[in-house]
C-alpha cells in the first residue's frame, strides 16, 4: 500500500491568497499587476535566509524584514523595516483565515476513505505551522505525530534527514512513499534524493533546471493533482510517469 505525504504551504492551500490580501491592506492596489512575481520573489528571498533564522544566526523579525524588502527591491520599490514588520503582522493575521478548496478536501477524503496513510512535511516554527494545519482542518486527515515540522524535527527540507525522520515516525518504505509539494528545490529535490516518489504541484508554471532530479509527475492544478492521486491510490506498485 502506498503512503502519501504532503507539503502544506502553497500545496494544500493557495499561499498567495493571504499574501495578496496583506499587500492590498497595507499598500493598496498598486502592486496588483505584479502580485504573482512579487509573491514568488518573497518566497525566494525567504528561502535564502530560512536556515539562518532556524539556526539562530538572525532573528525571525530580521528574516521577515529581509524577505519583503528584497522582494520589493526586485521591482524597484522600497519599504522601511517598520513597514516590513507591519506587512508581516497583517500577513500572519491573514494566515489565520486560510482554507482548503473543495477539491483538495475531496482529495484528502478520497485517500482517507481507502485507509492509505497520510502525513505532512512542512518547514517552519512548530507551533506556527501546526496552528495553520488546524486552521485548514488538515488535522482531520493527518494526525499530529505524522505532521513533521522542521522546527521540531531538527532538519528542514530539502535536507534528507527530515524525510528520514518521517520514515521512522510513520514506518514507511521508500519504494511505496510519495511526496507532493509545490517547491521544486525543497520538496522535489529533497524527496527524490531521499529515495521517494514525487509529485510536483507546479502552481506557478516554473521550469525545472536542466540535469536536476525529475519528479514522477508534474501537475499544474488541483484537479490534475487529484487525478494523479487516484492513480497512486489504485496501485501498490511503482507507477511509470505519464508521457
Amino acid at each position: 500500500m502506498p503512503a502519501i505525504l504532503f507539503d502544506m504551504d502553497d500545496t494544500l492551500y493557495n499561499l498567495m491568497m493571504p499574501f495578496e490580501t496583506a499587500c492590498r491592506k497595507m499598500l493598496g492596489n498598486r502592486f496588483d499587476s505584479l502580485m504573482e512575481p512579487l509573491f514568488l520573489a518573497h518566497r525566494m528571498h525567504s528561502d535564502e535566509v530560512f536556515e539562518a533564522s532556524r539556526n539562530g544566526e538572525i532573528t525571525m523579525d530580521e528574516m521577515y524584514i529581509y524577505r519583503i524588502q528584497k522582494a520589493m527591491e526586485d521591482f524597484g520599490f522600497s519599504i522601511s523595516a517598520e513597514e516590513a514588520l507591519n506587512f508581516q503582522r497583517i500577513y500572519a493575521e491573514e494566515q489565520n483565515r486560510i482554507w482548503m478548496s473543495d477539491t483538495v478536501r475531496e482529495m484528502l477524503e478520497f485517500i482517507k476513505a481507502r485507509g492509505i496513510p497520510m502525513g505532512m512535511i512542512t518547514n517552519g516554527p512548530e507551533e506556527h505551522q501546526w496552528r495553520k494545519i488546524v486552521t485548514l482542518g488538515a488535522d482531520c486527515y493527518v494526525p499530529r505525530e505524522y505532521a513533521i515540522i522542521s522546527g521540531g524535527a531538527g532538519a528542514a527540507k530539502p535536507d534528507i534527514r527530515i524525510f528520514e525522520y518521517a520514515e521512522e515516525a510513520m514506518e514507511l518504505r521508500k519504494e511505496d512513499t510519495w511526496f507532493v509539494g509545490d517547491s521544486y528545490e525543497n520538496d522535489i529535490v529533497g524527496a527524490v534524493r531521499a529515495g521517494w516518489h514525487a509529485v510536483w504541484f507546479n502552481r506557478r508554471g516554473r521550469h525545472i533546471p536542466e540535469e536536476r532530479p525529475k519528479p514522477d509527475y508534474t501537475v499544474e492544478s488541483e484537479q490534475e493533482l487529484f487525478m494523479i492521486i487516484k492513480q497512486i491510490c489504485a496501485t501498490q506498485s511503482y507507477l511509470r510517469p505519464l508521457l
